[in-house]
């Protein structure tokens, strides 16, 4: 397994090299992470920052299996030069959230976990360090961290340029909060860790609230497809980057080709 996991990385230029490894040391304890930074940074010029959390089999402390699922997505060459920006990819050593069943949707616990805290600690470490934009951060996850990105929206809907949640579930309850933010969603209908349910649940909460989240729903698929689907949609990244903080939603419309659908409910 560790041979073929390490072929893989190899496969895929630039998915562990240009990745900065790093250490975050804290009241909560230790979290290793990786750090990809623009290729060139102009001075006096600001970055966005894509915070990805990852899923369950990626956890661990070797600071290396949090990219298998999305290290390789940023650092394609033509990604690198149209979207320069920072990606922080910390690796939790047990679950992003503090309830991961899905047999119900997920109620927002008192207090996140220590992952998660920890997380926030980098992310605020790395934006007065490096040279990020506070108006353009973004957030994806797949799976239990699909379920992070829920929670971190629930919890602080105000900090979040987008954000990306991929077979995941959270609490419907509390989702209003962001129904002024961007979101896209991810999902197969075929998901035997995720029920679709939990994702459907999410969704219609924000559109109840007024919200309007774009929302793939993969047809015949399994768990992992909400995320190797998601990531090959060609207008994620260019609907994602093309949002601000505090900004109205850039449209869907805007930025997909002409004979693009909006993806609400969308099966493919």
């Amino acid at each position: 397994m560790i041979a073929a996991f390490c072929l893989v990385l190899a496969a895929v230029p630039g998915a562990t090299e240009d990745y900065e490894a790093h250490e975050f040391s804290g009241r909560d304890g230790k979290m290793p992470y990786r750090l990809l930074k623009p290729q060139s940074v102009e001075k006096d010029k600001k970055y966005p920052l894509v915070l990805i959390l990852h899923g369950w089999g990626e956890r661990g402390t070797d600071n290396k299996s949090q990219l298998k699922s999305f290290g390789a997505a940023f650092t394609k060459p033509a990604v690198r030069e149209k979207f320069p920006c920072f990606v922080l990819l910390p690796q939790a050593n047990e679950s992003w959230i503090q309830h991961p069943k899905f047999e119900n949707p997920i109620p927002l616990s008192p207090k996140p976990t220590n992952n998660l805290r920890m997380a926030m600690a980098i992310l605020d470490q790395v934006k007065k360090k490096e040279a990020v934009d506070s108006d353009r951060l973004y957030l994806m996850g797949y799976s239990n961290g699909g379920c992070g990105v829920w929670e971190l929206v629930e919890r602080n809907p105000k900090l979040w340029a987008a954000a990306a949640p991929m077979a995941g579930a959270g609490d419907p309850k509390r989702i209003a909060v962001a129904k002024h933010l961007p979101i896209w969603a991810f999902h197969a209908d075929k998901d035997n860790a995720v029920p679709l349910q939990r994702m459907e649940e999410m969704t219609t909460a924000l559109r109840e609230a007024h919200g309007d989240p774009l929302f793939s729903i993969y047809s015949s698929a399994n768990h992992w497809d909400a995320r190797e689907k998601g990531l090959g949609e060609p207008n994620l990244l260019p609907w994602m980057f093309a949002q601000r903080r505090g900004k109205p939603a850039v449209p869907f419309d805007e930025v997909a080709g002409p004979k693009d659908r909006r993806p609400t409910s969308l099966k493919k």
